[in-house]
């Protein structure tokens, strides 16, 4: 069922229509998803058979995703202030097909308790396209992920989409990045940044998340700094981070 609290600093809540995932870049190599989907398999827990194999020692995402009709459904009841939707998958995959990815919109659409929702995906190709075609409300947050330059034209794509709110995920941060141009013309209403955790991290400079903050002032485009890069950020290093002596916790400002 819909988790009503998160661990995920910058959303209320939580809800996973899809279950399972595909890795698609850089970003995508240390992925939560994998470890936690595991576990829900081996307790049987609905939507999450398949989702992951052993390859070599190792649990990779089979790129199978699970549809949950019941959490579908469940969309257009929940009441908390920022839903991160598809948390353990992308709304977007492309093992979904269209149609399902409508009812999710439908079911967000219908939803008259205050609720605004976050899609973040990394296939920005197909959420553009999708755009064209689907409704999205005010209420429908619509976001991407770039943590690395090769990821910069998924921005391209999220200029294309119909949503009022726009956001990018910069997490994990892999290098330094200029987001200027999206900033600049309106593209970006929100930007997050934030450091890899768990096995494996890589190391997110402190200066790469300080330029994105300048760049996002320079805007007066709301910024969110969720955590240095650790193995676990909230007891191996500052928590909650600062920067200048702050905790940078903006949201984008809308209309109650």
């Amino acid at each position: 069922m819909p988790n009503p609290t998160t661990e995920i600093a910058w959303a209320t809540g939580t809800c996973n229509p899809f279950k399972g995932c595909s890795k698609v870049s850089p970003e995508c190599a240390n992925c939560y998803m994998t470890g936690w989907a595991y576990r829900h398999q081996c307790m049987g827990n609905e939507g999450y058979e398949g989702t992951v194999k052993g390859e070599r020692g190792k649990r990779v995402p089979t790129g199978k995703i699970g549809i949950v009709e019941k959490q579908i459904e469940s969309l257009k009841t929940i009441k908390t202030k920022r839903l991160f939707v598809n948390s353990m998958s992308d709304t977007f995959h492309e093992n979904v097909d269209a149609e399902t990815i409508a009812r999710v919109f439908d079911s967000m659409k219908a939803n008259g308790n205050g609720t605004n929702f976050l899609i973040c995906t990394k296939r920005s190709a197909r959420m553009a396209e999708m755009s064209q075609t689907l409704d999205v409300p005010d209420n429908i947050w619509m976001g991407t992920t770039c943590g690395c330059q090769s990821s910069l034209h998924r921005l391209d794509d999220l200029r294309r989409t119909k949503a009022k709110i726009r956001f990018v995920s910069v997490e994990p941060l892999l290098e330094p990045l200029d987001i200027t141009p999206w900033l600049a013309d309106g593209t970006l209403k929100w930007v997050i940044v934030g450091g890899e955790s768990g096995k494996g991290w890589r190391k997110m400079e402190k200066e790469w998340a300080e330029a994105i903050l300048r760049q996002c002032q320079q805007f007066n485009v709301p910024f969110f700094l969720k955590q240095w890069s650790a193995f676990k950020p909230k007891s191996d290093a500052e928590y909650p981070p600062t920067i200048d002596g702050q905790v940078w916790h903006q949201y984008p400002q809308i209309k109650e």
